[in-house]
């Protein structure tokens, strides 16, 4: 189930970098509590999938989350970092079932599982760094205009919502 969560967080977070910079997150968040319904009732009614209320308390989280900001923005800049601090205690989780599955000794499953955090996000950061440095000089050498700059960041972020929900479903009904 944690597996499943990583995708659905992936293609929140992707989906919110679509609709943030315009201002719809509150449209946004009726899209997802529709969606986590729908979600949830097909997956009660098929009694297949992930449980419905794990479904509907990550869908009403989401969605509250994003009502908070769209009302306050001020506030956005506060919550930001506690949900990327939560989506990442949930990623880690996934990550601790993997170890666990590896046969790696449960003693030692704390200090591994933090090194092993700390491996894949300096390694995130890294990859973040290199492609930040080289969309940068490609502005300063190759300057884009402003819509397709806009129009790259929607077709990035579409791409990994698209991966997020994918990987969601698959992990989901397996």
């Amino acid at each position: 189930m944690i597996e499943a969560l990583i995708g659905l967080t992936i293609a929140l977070v992707a989906g919110e970098a679509i609709v943030a910079p315009k201002g719809h997150r509150i449209r946004y968040a009726a899209v997802i509590l529709v969606a986590g319904l729908l979600v949830s009732s097909s997956a009660a009614l098929l009694a297949a999938g992930p449980s419905p209320l794990v479904i509907i308390g990550v869908t009403v989280f989401y969605g509250c989350y994003l009502l908070a900001c769209a009302q306050r923005p001020a506030l956005a800049w506060r919550l930001v970092p506690a949900v990327t601090f939560l989506f990442g205690l949930i990623h880690g989780f996934g990550f601790a079932s993997s170890l666990v599955e590896i046969g790696l000794p449960t003693t030692r499953l704390v200090l591994s599982l933090l090194a092993f955090n700390l491996g894949i996000e300096l390694g995130q950061l890294a990859i973040v760094l290199v492609t930040v440095v080289c969309l940068t000089l490609l502005q300063r050498y190759q300057p884009m205009p402003p819509v397709a700059v806009k129009v790259a960041r929607a077709v990035a972020a579409s791409g990994l919502m698209a991966l997020g929900v994918f990987w969601f479903v698959l992990r989901a009904w397996a």
